[in-house]
């Protein structure tokens, strides 16, 4: 998990899902909340890779590069 507690019952967070597909058989609240958990977790991951060294902020890759040439 990227943020723990994370995606609870009683935090505030909203989801939006769409789909347009059919399906006819009803999924489980917490099949949804796992899914939901899933993909927020990929797209904060994508966003710490994606991100780029601002203000003197150093991003995670420019970090990570950073110590890899000093051998660490």
């Amino acid at each position: 998990l990227a943020i723990r507690p994370s995606h609870t019952a009683n935090d505030g967070d909203t989801m939006f899902g769409l789909s347009t597909g059919t399906h006819s058989e009803t999924v489980p609240g917490d099949v949804l909340h796992a899914a939901a958990l899933k993909a927020v977790t990929g797209a904060i991951l994508n966003a710490i890779d994606s991100a780029e060294t601002l203000g003197g902020v150093m991003s995670a890759a420019d970090a990570k590069s950073a110590q890899t040439k000093r051998g660490e």
